[in-house]
């Protein structure tokens, strides 16, 4: 018979607890019916997500009380960026609050006395109104105050409110608080004391989610931690489709951030690599300063093979051969079972061709969130990695694409390139300027926040959408092309993140399509 037990899981902390759920149980795929979120295992496990959402909140009001709305916030929560901005307001009371993976890492609170109502009899209705509109502005321009400060500088990637919601709202009008209130949100909190003991409780708070798990009676988990711990792996996947496609690399998303290669530290093989257009080197770069115990990966003779001289219909980065590109990982000390984290300066839109290849070969590997950052500490020590075993396997047939693909009609092509080179008014590099007729423009970089980190995973999902993208199950048609190949596969990784599926790679891109006369070009906005 199947084991069935409940947890609580904070929902600051649920994308984890998922990740440590996958780990111990398979590759998992999402479905949802409208009245939960249920998590289905390569091994039979089950976990079905439930929240109380619809509760009263103290001013009244509720949240969402439909299944299907709750569903879709539960989904929302779980691939929802881990540092939320809390804004609590009540009258008498206010707080702010930057909670980071279940930790409150700033925090203040605030007291101005609002006058209650009172009965007809004694001062006059009127004097009563006219003090508590003016106590009640002062409150308001109080908690927008301390908001300006603690809550937009490190900018947060999710919102919660609670308390009195037309106050929070009101604050929120603040003009200095429009990026704030253009954040997403979770459900309005019921909460009564917006003071201390309340900031204290903020992971507690922000919710709990009660999961219910159905595990196969008498099967050993895989791995990792046991359901209902604090399991190590992040996983940013929003879950928020009926199907989401299993990774390709089970266990280990497309995506990570500094907390896991902390809590990796030693396990995962750290890989700059950091690449310019133009006359700026790479390994220089690494050799200036790079991060403590990663290896230098170049992208012009370890990520891709040989090409002729001048324009070539293979483009600038052909993907190398199997036997070559094993030779170069087992060369930097990366073998078949290590787990390799990429990053570079620039978002991760270098570093991903690393990331991809590894991926589509069935390997572990993820793209560092927000790559290395002008705080970091480096250094100049290079790493000495014993030469390892990397077993050669061919390219899948099923994640590349080639030159008809990419002009059929009945695919839809991602251009990753700046929109300027999409549209033709610059070309510093190959041969022609413009793009493939029928081709969308989604530069990569547009992908990223301006500290460096990947969109929320709900926003990424938006701009797939806007480019003709908004069902998972038609992501084979979906085809990445950049200059060459490169920024194209975090395009693709992209996809992943948002469970949006894997999609293909046109590994010659515009360098190959340009590269013959005969073809047209595009110009313009316009896929043409």
């Amino acid at each position: 018979m199947p084991e069935s037990r409940t947890v609580e899981v904070a929902a600051a902390r649920l994308s984890r607890w998922v990740a440590g759920f996958a780990e111990r149980h398979g590759p998992v795929v999402a479905t949802s019916d409208g009245s939960g979120l249920e998590l289905v295992a390569a091994d039979g496990a089950i976990a079905v997500l439930s929240h109380p959402w619809g509760e009263p909140d103290a001013a009244g009001g509720s949240g969402p009380t439909d299944p299907t709305s709750a569903v879709a916030a539960l989904a929302a929560w779980v691939g929802a960026p881990r540092r939320v901005a809390v804004l609590l307001v009540r009258r008498g009371g206010y707080a702010c609050a930057v909670v980071d993976d279940g930790r409150v890492v700033a925090s203040k609170v605030g007291t101005r006395h609002v006058q209650g109502r009172t009965a007809a009899g004694g001062w006059s209705q009127q004097r009563y109104a006219r003090r508590r509109a003016k106590q009640t502005d002062e409150l308001a321009g109080a908690a927008a105050d301390l908001a300006a400060r603690l809550l937009l500088r490190p900018p947060a990637a999710w919102l919660a409110t609670g308390g009195d919601r037309p106050l929070v709202e009101r604050v929120l009008a603040d003009p200095r608080l429009t990026r704030l209130a253009q954040l997403p949100r979770s459900a309005h909190l019921a909460v009564g004391d917006p003071g201390a003991r309340l900031v204290s409780g903020l992971p507690r708070l922000l919710t709990t989610v009660t999961v219910t798990l159905i595990e196969p009676a008498g099967r050993s988990p895989r791995r990792g931690r046991p359901p209902g711990t604090d399991p190590d792996v992040p996983l940013d996947s929003p879950l928020m489709s009926r199907s989401v496609a299993a990774p390709s690399a089970p266990g280990l998303p497309p995506v990570v951030d500094r907390s896991w290669v902390s809590d990796h530290a030693g396990d995962a093989v750290l890989a700059d690599v950091r690449w310019y257009l133009g006359a700026r080197s790479g390994r220089s770069a690494y050799q200036a300063g790079h991060l403590p115990g990663a290896v230098f990966v170049d992208l012009d003779t370890d990520l891709a093979g040989p090409r002729p001289p001048g324009p070539s219909r293979v483009g600038r980065h052909p993907l190398p051969s199997p036997q070559a590109f094993a030779a170069s990982m087992a060369r930097l000390g990366i073998g078949d079972d290590d787990v390799v984290v990429g990053y570079d300066d620039e978002g991760g839109v270098i570093a991903a061709r690393l990331v991809w290849m590894l991926r589509a070969t069935g390997h572990r590997a993820a793209l560092l969130d927000g790559g290395i950052r002008p705080d970091d500490t480096l250094t100049t020590e290079v790493p000495s990695r014993p030469h390892a075993t990397f077993t050669p396997r061919p390219w899948p047939s099923g994640r590349l694409a080639g030159l008809d693909d990419a002009t059929d009609r009945a695919n839809l092509v991602l251009d990753a390139r700046h929109r300027d080179r999409y549209r033709g008014e610059v070309e510093p590099v190959d041969p022609r300027p413009g793009h493939v007729p029928g081709a969308r423009s989604l530069p990569a970089r547009s992908n990223l926040a301006g500290d460096g980190r990947i969109l929320p995973v709900p926003e990424l999902r938006r701009r797939f959408a806007a480019v003709g993208l908004d069902d998972p199950g038609a992501t084979s048609s979906v085809i990445s092309m950049c200059g060459s190949g490169v920024t194209a596969c975090h395009t693709l990784l992209l996809l992943e993140h948002a469970g949006l599926g894997e999609g293909r790679l046109f590994p010659g891109s515009w360098s190959a399509y340009s590269s013959d006369p005969s073809l047209p070009a595009a110009l313009g906005d316009a896929p043409g």
